[in-house]
C-alpha cells in the first residue's frame, strides 16, 4: 500500500436508541389514532424500541424526529451511511410499516435509498443516499425523522429501534 493511499482521519458512528435524544413526537394529519410506547426490550430480544398500535383498520402512523450535530471534522458519509433496526407485527406493507426521512443540514429533503419497510423479525436495514446528495455542514444539524404506520390486524404493529449515524471524519482538531 502506498503511503498517499492512506486516508487521513477515522470513521465516527453516532448511535441513537430510543428513547432517541431530544425526540419530538407528532402526528401527520388525521391518521394518528392509536398508542406510541417506548419498550426496554425484553431478555429475548434485548432491543429498545418504539412501538405503535391502533385500534384502527385503516393504516394509522405517527412520527419520531430527531436532529443529530454534524461533528466539526465531518469529512464525507460512510459507504454504508446509515443503519436502522426494525421490526413489525406482520411482513405486509399494507398492515403494518416504518420508515425514515433525512433532511440535511440545509433543511432539504434528502432522497434515501429505502421506503417502507416491514419484516416480522429485527432487521437492520442498509439506507443509503446521504453519501451521494445534500449539505452536510460541519456543527448543524440534520433531522432524522422515523415514521410508524399500522393497522388493527392480528398481531400488526411497528417497532423502531436503534439507528446509526456512519460517517468519516478528519484530524482536523477544534
Amino acid at each position: 500500500m502506498a503511503w498517499t493511499s492512506i486516508k487521513n482521519g477515522s470513521g465516527n458512528t453516532v448511535a441513537l436508541s430510543p428513547d432517541y435524544p431530544n425526540a419530538v413526537y407528532y402526528a401527520s394529519g388525521s391518521t394518528a389514532v392509536g398508542q406510541l410506547f417506548a419498550s426496554g426490550g425484553n431478555l429475548t430480544s434485548l432491543e429498545n424500541n418504539y412501538t405503535w398500535k391502533t385500534t384502527q383498520s385503516a393504516l394509522q402512523d405517527y412520527w419520531v424526529s430527531t436532529r443529530v450535530k454534524i461533528p466539526h471534522n465531518f469529512a464525507n458519509w460512510a459507504p454504508t451511511p446509515i443503519q436502522f433496526r426494525f421490526k413489525t407485527g406482520t411482513p405486509l406493507l399494507t398492515q403494518n410499516y416504518v420508515s425514515m426521512k433525512l433532511y440535511d443540514t440545509a433543511g432539504a429533503l434528502v432522497p434515501l435509498g429505502t421506503g417502507a419497510l416491514a419484516g416480522s423479525n429485527w432487521t437492520t436495514a442498509n439506507i443509503t443516499g446521504p453519501e451521494s446528495t445534500g449539505t452536510y455542514t460541519p456543527d448543524s444539524y440534520i433531522t432524522v425523522m422515523v415514521k410508524l404506520a399500522a393497522t388493527n390486524a392480528t398481531a400488526a404493529q411497528a417497532n423502531a429501534g436503534s439507528i446509526s449515524l456512519n460517517w468519516n471524519t478528519t484530524n482536523k482538531s477544534g
